[in-house]
């Protein structure tokens, strides 16, 4: 007898994905309700650890990135070729879409704030 899931495994991944990068969501969307729009006074927009922030995020992202991209190698006559390829999985794309675009303000903010001499 054969075992079916409840959900195909891409949903899940998605589902996962998501769940990890609500830390840093809610640090990125806090911080510019709290600092740019006045919102949130008095609020702690902190989450528990930077490892969980930018851990959830980079789980989130890697695991999407498996569930869209297939790679693929073929070695013929001394020819070695590599082919990959995105598969439009919706779910998957938006939370790698996502967790890029919030990687990416963080790593913006880093720079910015850190890098740049005032």
């Amino acid at each position: 007898m054969k075992s079916t899931a409840l959900l195909p495994t891409n949903y899940w991944l998605a589902a996962f994905g998501l769940v990890s990068a609500l830390p840093a969501t809610y640090f990125v969307t806090g911080s510019i309700l709290k600092y740019e729009l006045g919102y949130l006074a008095g609020t702690s927009i902190y989450p528990l650890s930077p490892a969980i922030l930018l851990g959830g995020l980079l789980i989130a992202v890697v695991l999407n990135l498996f569930a869209v991209l297939r790679l693929h190698t073929e070695a013929k006559e001394g020819v070695i070729r590599f082919t990959a390829s995105l598969g439009i999985r919706p779910g998957n794309l938006l939370v790698l879409a996502l967790g890029a675009a919030i990687l990416f303000i963080l790593l913006g903010y880093v720079v910015v704030e850190n890098l740049v001499s005032h």
